[in-house]
């Protein structure tokens, strides 16, 4: 008996065939736009612009910043790598490239923003580092005024170079722990002075208070400083618990005027944030 045909079957050939030619027209027109994208003079760029929260002066830029700027205009604006050309600014001044934009037909918009540092880096000498983790041109062999000092990382060997992310977890632990302290309403009189990385659960921190020049304290006066044990996993909890740890220690009136909250103590040991230990002085020691 003869073998009934299916006619639910279909030889595929002919979709195949016309889903390619789909395909190669699609191609071709994706390229006839990509064409007049990239060669059309209608998307030359005639003005490079700069714009940002805080502007900065064209003025204001390296030379070398200046002169790579200039030099885009006459260029095709789709031709250009956004990310190439932020890597490029960035490398080239202390600068944050915030964000690349295109304006069509022609103008190409840079936010940019000065770099502003949080902390200083000790390695071989002392850099100022921002609070992405990337150093600040420029080194000093004594430390900067002002700005906590960030220990430890030189034991592992890192040489400095402007611009360059350090991928050590303990850099951004430490200077996250920093940005907390400074974001801290409790912590407002106090200041950070140096943070010594060892491991995660033996880094301490020093604190020493921040009051403003005024008559009621003695410019010689010493103010008092004290360690800050703590878990460098932890930077956010060390805070909150220093914060309200300091508070209840405060006498009871204004605090420029009483006596100081770290008078007495030894140090603080926040390495186990849940049982923190506050150590007194010897009375032979004060």
């Amino acid at each position: 008996m003869p073998k009934r045909k299916n006619k639910g079957l279909k030889f595929p050939g002919k979709s195949i065939l016309l889903l390619s030619l789909a395909a190669v027209c699609a191609l071709a027109i994706v390229n006839r736009f990509r064409f007049f994208f990239l060669r059309s003079s209608y998307f030359t760029i005639t003005r490079v612009a700069i714009e940002g929260a805080q502007p900065l002066e064209t003025t204001a830029l390296p030379e070398e910043t200046k002169r790579f700027l200039t030099g885009l205009v006459g260029k095709n604006i789709f031709s250009q790598d956004l990310k190439a050309l932020k890597k490029q600014i960035e490398e080239s001044a202390d600068i944050e490239c915030v964000v690349i934009s295109r304006r069509l037909p022609g103008e190409l918009v840079f936010n940019l923003r000065k770099r502003i540092p949080l902390a200083q880096l000790k390695l071989t000498r002392y850099h100022l580092v921002d609070p992405a983790g990337l150093l600040i041109a420029g080194a000093s062999d004594a430390a900067y005024e002002n700005l906590p000092v960030i220990l430890g990382i030189e034991k592992k060997n890192l040489q400095g170079k402007p611009n360059q992310y350090y991928p050590p977890a303990a850099l951004t632990l430490a200077l996250e722990l920093i940005k907390e302290k400074n974001n801290a309403p409790a912590l407002t009189h106090y200041r950070i002075t140096k943070v010594c990385i060892l491991n995660q659960k033996a880094s301490s921190f020093f604190i020493v208070e921040n009051f403003p020049d005024s008559g009621l304290i003695k410019k010689s006066t010493p103010l008092a400083q004290i360690e800050i044990k703590f878990d460098l996993q932890r930077p956010a909890e060390t805070v909150r618990v220093l914060g309200a740890l300091l508070d209840k220690l405060q006498p009871p009136g204004n605090p420029r005027e009483g006596e100081s909250p770290l008078k007495g103590i030894e140090y603080i040991d926040l390495g186990n944030i849940d049982s923190p230990v506050v150590m007194e002085k010897k009375k032979n020691k004060q």
